[in-house]
């Protein structure tokens, strides 16, 4: 719960920095919480996304989740849409549906990040069934925890967006 607050945070200033970002929560569902995002108070907003996203901090079905993304959110996704996942990757879904929607969020996209929280740990290693099916999808795969990690990741999204104009981060 800590971290998801600390990624929200992020995000929440991310929102403020790029001008085209959509914003999507999951755990067994997804929902896109963008509108939320851009309000002005951070505290009204984490009031707000607790009681919108009840499903928020629960066991996560990635790769249901990515399908929705897809199905629904598709139309945002192109060659030039920088795509952030922020999870641990313990997936209690389907492990080939998570691997068949990343590599299908891989063709579609420009980047492909996913930021893992259990990589602050030296001794942490990618073994469950989910992060090991995403893995091979992912261009980057990062820690975020700390402030001069998440500025270092914003500088590398920084770089990326100066070698071609228009990037879109979902």
């Amino acid at each position: 719960k800590t971290y998801c607050n600390f990624a929200i945070k992020y995000l929440y200033v991310m929102g403020k920095a790029f001008e085209r970002i959509e914003v999507f929560v999951f755990s067994t569902r997804l929902t896109r919480v963008t509108p939320e995002l851009q309000r002005g108070d951070f505290g009204a907003t984490m009031r707000l996304l607790s009681d919108s996203v009840p499903h928020w901090g629960g066991g996560t079905k990635i790769g249901a989740c990515l399908s929705t993304l897809l199905e629904r959110y598709g139309h945002l996704i192109d060659r030039r849409t920088i795509v952030i996942v922020i999870s641990d990757g313990m997936d209690t879904g389907e492990v080939a549906l998570l691997e068949d929607r990343m590599r299908r969020l891989k063709q579609r996209s420009r980047w492909v990040v996913w930021l893992n929280p259990l990589l602050a740990d030296p001794a942490y290693e990618p073994i469950c069934r989910g992060m090991q099916a995403a893995l091979p999808y992912a261009d980057t795969f990062t820690s975020a925890n700390t402030v001069i990690e998440l500025q270092k990741f914003s500088q590398m999204l920084r770089d990326r967006g100066s070698e071609r104009r228009g990037n879109r981060v979902s």
